[in-house]
């Protein structure tokens, strides 16, 4: 079998950055990977802005996407300047009836929950969890609350987020993993330590962040 005859051959791939900063070298290493495996596979490389977090956007933070993009010799195939109508727009906050849509959707079904927790209280939990040696993790308080907990915060004037029941397991068995894994870090770097040794050649180790997220 050859190596084209695995791949699809309407490969589509997406960079979305945020702009709530500037191209950064992770950016544009994620951007590359993209663009070289699109032009590999003749496939389509798609430019989308995750402009949703409107109070972190800074000005210019899309421009400086699109101008060092250009300037490193990276372009695509659709996005804000060339959109294709099957799949635009490709500004996320152009989509928000889409997504308020599937989130009634998740509510009603129980695989989502509505979190009213306020910016002091997660400054405050993340202080908390450095104190004791922990990880920031959020540890979803609003799992489970009741309607009239939720009305309650709502006659406060609190606006909920959403969070889905299977972000919240797959962070809760993250966590956990962390934990038991941790303590062995000495042990297993020591290990690969040696193995290079033996080996006589270099390994690829995953960073934590990749194993458990």
């Amino acid at each position: 079998m050859s190596e084209n005859s695995t791949v699809k051959k309407n490969v589509r791939v997406r960079y979305a950055p945020s702009p709530t900063g500037f191209l950064h070298i992770g950016n544009a290493q994620s951007a590359l990977f993209n663009y070289l495996f699109a032009r590999h596979y003749h496939g389509t490389m798609v430019l989308r802005i995750e402009d949703t977090d409107v109070k972190r956007n800074v000005p210019h933070g899309e421009d400086s996407q699109i101008d060092n993009l250009h300037w490193l010799g990276i372009d695509w195939d659709e996005g804000p300047d060339k959109p294709n109508p099957k799949y635009a727009p490709y500004h996320q906050t152009e989509r928000q009836d889409l997504y308020h849509r599937y989130i009634t959707q998740l509510l009603d079904q129980g695989l989502a929950y509505k979190d009213y927790a306020t910016e002091d209280e997660l400054t405050t939990m993340r202080d908390q969890q450095r104190a004791a040696g922990e990880a920031p993790h959020y540890d979803g308080r609003w799992y489970g609350r009741s309607v009239a907990d939720q009305q309650a915060a709502e006659t406060r004037g609190l606006k909920p987020v959403f969070d889905s029941i299977c972000r919240r397991t797959m962070n809760t068995l993250g966590m956990t993993l962390l934990k038991v894994m941790w303590p062995l870090t000495p042990t297993i770097w020591a290990a690969i330590s040696l193995l290079r040794r033996v080996m006589g050649c270099p390994l690829i180790i995953l960073p934590w962040s990749l194993m458990i997220t």
